[in-house]
């Protein structure tokens, strides 16, 4: 199967980017700490989207945070939904629509 071909934009069409927020751009270069569950996939769609597509700024390894290794580091589940009941906390995963999308 051939490779799909996505178009260049035009160089008028570059301004029409969106813009990384300015307080994302400060929390980075601050150092804040960005904490996601299973973050090395969060990381990869960051840099293949924000940072290659669109031109943000690049977060650090070292600003990155996982949930899920932290909770398997307590002997917890490492999935979302698991270690949300296991630890009750209030929001639960949404596993509606999305989950069953995925087993079809």
């Amino acid at each position: 199967m051939p490779a799909i071909e996505v178009p260049t934009p035009e160089l008028a069409d570059l301004t029409k980017l969106p813009k990384c927020p300015p307080r994302i751009v400060k929390a980075i270069a601050d150092g804040v700490l960005f904490e996601a569950h299973n973050a090395e996939f969060e990381r990869a769609v960051w840099r293949k989207q924000m940072v290659e597509k669109y031109g943000w700024p690049d977060i650090p390894l070292r600003q990155w945070r996982c949930s899920a290794a932290k909770g398997s580091a307590y002997a917890l589940p490492r999935d979302l939904e698991r270690i949300a009941r296991v630890l009750k906390v209030k929001n639960q995963k949404d596993v509606g629509e999305g989950s069953t999308a995925l087993k079809s």
